[in-house]
């Protein structure tokens, strides 16, 4: 895995990804990215926010030699950390008790919100609450409460699962999310 957030603007081919801010954001059905907040000095901290369609886009968001991970990649992770098996294809808040959201977190509360429960970044992960976008691009989750991360792995048409944690829980949440939101992106290699 990545230690960091994607911060890219153009696919492994070369193409350009656009920014896109506002509401011509939940217009889209094309790839785009943008700043958490609308603001440029959050991208180093932070990385970028991809819409689903950057996510899935063949032309890859990810660098040479690696990939937008799918839900098993998650899932590997998950066990790896300890998550129960029966856990893995449940929807919401799940391995709380192994503390499997804590062990991503970068610890601290300069970047996440009081209390960040449980955070220890055991394993360099260094999960940081780069907010979100939702699929209207308007509302916008501010950074310190929430990170979210795409996967490329569909649930129906128009959305896709992915992985969150937040400042006060100790779980790592599998959701479905709307292709049109903006979350992060960390790669994984191929």
């Amino acid at each position: 895995w990545m230690g960091e957030n994607l911060r890219t603007t153009h696919y492994q081919n070369g193409d350009e990804i656009p920014q896109v801010d506002g509401v011509e954001w939940g217009a889209l059905d094309t790839g785009a990215w943008s700043y958490l907040q609308n603001n440029a000095a959050n991208a180093e901290t932070y990385g970028k926010l991809y819409n689903g369609f950057a996510a899935v886009d063949e032309r890859n968001v990810c660098p040479a030699g690696w990939r937008v991970p799918i839900d098993e990649d998650w899932a590997v992770l998950e066990t790896t950390l300890g998550m129960l098996q029966d856990d893995l294809d449940e929807l919401g808040a799940r391995g709380a008790e192994q503390n499997i959201g804590g062990m991503l977190k970068q610890p601290g509360t300069q970047l996440w919100n009081f209390p960040n429960t449980g955070a220890s970044d055991d394993y360099n992960f260094t999960a940081l609450p780069g907010g979100s976008r939702d699929s209207t691009g308007i509302i916008q989750v501010t950074s310190g409460e929430v990170g979210k991360w795409w996967t490329a792995t569909s649930v129906e048409d128009e959305e896709l699962f992915n992985r969150e944690l937040y400042f006060d829980s100790t779980a790592i949440y599998r959701e479905e999310s709307a292709i049109r939101a903006g979350h992060s992106i960390r790669c994984v290699r191929e």
